[in-house]
């Protein structure tokens, strides 16, 4: 390797490969926590409680607001559709 400065074009690329490469790891851990949630849903309706809460214990605090947004917003739709049917 020599002691040559990198040339911009080489600074530039290796920092948008960073940048690149964070939003890629976001996506993914955001995708996890969309998992993670699916998960503790289908482990309520098979009726696993624990499992369920041991999956919500594992998502961080935002994600846990928002899942419980998406539980009761989708307990109302389920109550809406059930009443359009009786």
């Amino acid at each position: 390797m020599t002691d040559q400065p990198q040339p911009d074009w080489a600074r530039q690329l290796e920092a948008a490969l960073e940048q690149a490469g964070q939003e890629l790891g976001n996506a993914l851990t955001r995708v996890g926590h969309i998992f993670t949630a699916q998960g503790a849903m289908g482990s309520v309706i098979t009726g696993d409680f624990d499992k369920a809460r041991q999956l919500i214990a594992g998502l961080p605090p935002e994600q846990v607001d928002i899942l419980g947004m998406a539980a009761r917003a989708l307990a109302e739709l389920a109550d809406e559709e059930g009443t359009k049917r009786q």
